[in-house]
């Protein structure tokens, strides 16, 4: 907690410190370690539950918590090139619909929009002639087919009608696969079924990130209509300067935290470690997979920046949240609950006994602890504010991070 929140609650600190009693000599004043002295867990202090209210003290267990030294490295969220597309038109034309909205989730194959060119009109009226040229072809390579078995036929006659149903035949196919390319149906087609209109589809499923065109604008075959991104697929791509590169390895676990979502935390692990160097930050690209579940804890999106947390060795041990150790002289400490006793008026009366700790690992908001003595099994201590229970048994003090 910042000093600036320490002067905004002044006043309520002066009504505290009214009810508060201490005991206990001075706080040593070499560097951080444990001391022999009875006063480690000395400063009875005493609370009522409306004061521990009004400036919003909080108690709660002192964790039992995997606390891990970690390799500290800042990226942002990503998509392989194959999770990522930009919808652009097969032909050119005037758009007549959008079909979709940014943030849309569509599937591929998907109709995001329609265009109208009137070379469309004439492609599918050729189509039509092809059809017919090549049933007539057909209809008479057949006929001389029949006429030579009866041997009374002419030789080049028949060569000649199937060199015709050939080359109608190929007439048709290539007029059939530039239809079906720019979405038409060749089946669907008929005199009095013309389409003019041609579906522009999503090719791969996804959400629409971004929409570049309006309705009514021409589209040519250069310019994107929309992006889509298949953000289920999204990864981390961390910056891990060198003097850290050998220190990670594939498989190691990763807790990221989004910087605009900091109370979310999501999970991973290194996938995969670039052996190439950018030349600008000395640092090299560590890609890391997220758990399936971390894509139901937030709405991510590509490009967000994030600050991963790179596990190296794993212990167990003692923790509380940040805000629940102060320091003081040189020394750290925590505020242990003693007991619980009816007060004034029918107000409980919290009994607090400080604690030196020497602080360890800190991550996601918690920092490992060593006390001076052994905690009783279950113990409760103020997880927040500590600040203020501190500045009754000190002239001063200051938090952690």
């Amino acid at each position: 907690m910042k000093k600036t929140a320490y002067f905004t609650l002044l006043a309520a600190m002066a009504t505290l410190a009214t009810a508060c009693s201490t005991t206990g000599s001075t706080h040593p004043d070499t560097e951080d370690h444990v001391t022999t002295n009875t006063d480690q867990t000395h400063d009875d202090i005493e609370l009522t539950a409306t004061q521990l209210k009004t400036v919003g003290i909080t108690l709660g267990p002192v964790e039992q918590r995997q606390m891990s030294s970690v390799i500290r490295a800042n990226g942002t969220l990503a998509v392989d090139p194959q999770d990522a597309a930009e919808v652009s038109p097969l032909i050119a034309g005037i758009i007549k619909q959008i079909s979709v909205i940014e943030g849309q989730a569509v599937k591929a194959g998907q109709t995001v929009a329609y265009l109208e060119n009137t070379d469309i009109v004439s492609m599918q009226q050729s189509y039509l002639t092809a059809v017919e040229e090549a049933a007539l072809a057909s209809a008479e390579l057949k006929r001389q087919q029949a006429l030579n078995a009866q041997g009374a036929g002419v030789l080049k006659n028949l060569q000649q009608a199937e060199a015709a149903s050939q080359m109608a035949d190929t007439k048709k196919s290539a007029l059939r696969q530039q239809l079906v390319q720019i979405g038409i149906d060749p089946s669907r087609i008929s005199d009095s079924d013309i389409a003019t209109r041609i579906p522009v589809r999503a090719p791969i499923s996804g959400i629409i990130n971004k929409i570049n065109a309006r309705t009514g604008s021409f589209a040519d075959m250069q310019t994107p209509l929309m992006t889509i991104a298949n953000n289920s697929a999204l990864y981390c791509n961390l910056r891990v300067f060198e003097q850290d590169v050998n220190l990670v390895n594939h498989g190691q676990t990763v807790d990221i935290q989004l910087t605009n979502q900091p109370d979310i935390t999501l999970h991973g692990s290194v996938a995969a470690v670039n052996r190439s160097m950018n030349p600008e930050n000395k640092s090299i690209d560590v890609r890391v997979k997220l758990t399936s579940d971390s894509h139901a804890k937030a709405s991510l999106i590509p490009g967000m920046a994030v600050t991963g947390m790179i596990s190296r060795s794993s212990d167990k041990t003692e923790a509380l949240p940040d805000d629940a150790i102060v320091a003081a002289e040189g020394h750290h400490y925590i505020f242990v609950l003693e007991s619980k006793t009816p007060g004034n008026d029918g107000d409980t009366l919290y009994h607090f006994a400080r604690m030196q700790v020497i602080p360890g690992v800190s991550q996601l908001g918690y920092t490992g602890i060593t006390p001076s003595e052994p905690l009783p099994e279950g113990a409760t201590a103020v997880t927040s504010n500590a600040f203020y229970i501190a500045s009754m048994a000190a002239d001063h003090g200051e938090h952690t991070h």
